[in-house]
Formats: C-alpha cells, structure tokens, sequence
C-alpha cells in the first residue's frame, strides 16, 4: 500500500501502461471523508453482503464515472475509471474516506482507465420527425381479397 496523507495527490499505475492521478482534497472534502456519514454508506451500501459491484452499472455508473467491486468486508477494488476529471475528484473523496477509516481501495494493474467519450451528437432528421406515409393495402398481390 502506498504512502498517503490525507488529502494529498497520488498517482497510480494502472492496466495498459497508464496511470491514474487522484487530485488534492481540499479542507471540506477532507472534513466531508471524516463525518460518520461516509463510514456507515461504505458498509452498508458498498460492502453490502449481498451486493457485488458498486455503483450498479445499469444505473447510477453513468453519474459516478467508476465501478467498485468490495472483496470483503473492508477491501475493495476498483475496475474501471472513465478519464474525465469530476470523476477523478470522486473517486479521489472515495480513496480518502476508504484510507481515512482503515479500509483498502486497490488501485492498480488491473483498474482500467477509459478515455472520457463525449456524448454522440445528433444531428435533427426532418424526416425523422414525419410519421411514415399509409398506404392504401394491395388486395392484388396473393390474388384474393381478406375481410
């Protein structure tokens, strides 16, 4: 386990070569990781015992930008980290609340770092907008006529 005071910059190698750099924690943040709050959401919703990743990825991964896996009941490790810095700033309150309380968050070889994909732009269809034209049913093409 690495060196680390909290709130402090740290960087860490991750799968593929790369490496992933958590930012400062500033005063508040720090403050924020020490409140019981944190403590008592890290063992009841991330270590969970019935849970096996967290966020769950169908629906709150797109607002928190990383997933989780507990391993236990105080280690977990984290999978996947998109490279956008709200998300860094994230996962850098979660890497202190896990230090701070004397749990381990694995950041290492096998946490995959994802460029940060804007989201698709569209461009408007006229077309699109018009319901598809009705045409009038063929009573010719089978030779007979239904009711």
């Amino acid at each position: 386990m690495k060196d680390y005071t909290l709130g402090e910059k740290i960087t860490f190698d991750v799968a593929n070569g790369k490496k992933i750099t958590l930012p400062e924690l500033n005063e508040e943040q720090i403050e924020l990781v020490q409140k019981e709050v944190c403590i008592e959401y890290m063992r009841n919703a991330i270590h969970h015992p019935n849970w096996v990743g967290w966020p769950d990825a169908t629906h709150d991964y797109k607002n928190v930008g990383f997933v989780l896996q507990a391993l236990n009941h105080n280690t977990a490790r984290v999978l996947l980290v998109i490279d956008d810095a709200p998300v860094l700033d994230l996962l850098a309150l979660q890497y202190g609340a896990y230090r701070h309380w004397g749990y381990t968050l694995h950041i290492d070889e096998a946490t995959v770092l994802r460029p940060h994909l804007p989201p698709p732009e569209y461009e408007e269809d006229e077309t699109a907008a018009e319901p598809p034209q009705q045409t009038a049913p063929k009573t010719d093409l089978l030779g007979m006529e239904v009711a």
